[in-house]
């Protein structure tokens, strides 16, 4: 069984996961970049983007982190909640600490600036070379 401690090994400040949203019953898959600062997670966005409509209408999500270990593969999903934050301080904060943000907003202020927060409720991990993956319930 593997451990909490094991998972926070594999996350990084940012890295790419392929987030899920859906819209009616259909769902949608793209890369976004995932953020962690000071113990959470977040991702910045534009607010007119596809994804936020479909995330005011659901909250759900679900990302897939791809795990390779030589030539093996496996992946870690993880399910939640996203939050839309309204909070100017925590949107100013991500803003400043994260610089590939500032490519696209020249403001932490700027409507077009949409940050989320990812609370998650369920990891599933398969071990690179796995053919079983273990839920962790949080």
């Amino acid at each position: 069984m593997i451990s909490i401690e094991e998972i926070e090994l594999l996350w990084q400040d940012t890295q790419v996961v392929y987030l899920a949203t859906s819209s009616g019953q259909q769902p949608y898959v793209r890369p976004v970049v995932l953020i962690r600062q000071n113990d959470r997670f977040w991702i910045a966005t534009g607010d007119s983007d596809k994804k936020m409509e479909q995330i005011r209408k659901n909250r759900r999500f679900e990302f897939c982190l791809p795990l390779k270990q030589e030539d093996d593969e496996g992946s870690l999903r993880v399910q939640g909640n996203l939050i839309i934050v309204e909070d100017q301080t925590a949107k100013t904060m991500i803003y400043q600490q994260v610089p590939f943000i500032r490519l696209y907003w020249d403001d932490p202020a700027d409507p077009s600036y949409a940050l989320l927060e990812l609370q998650f409720d369920q990891l599933e991990i398969m071990n690179p070379g796995e053919m079983v993956s273990e839920i962790i319930k949080l």
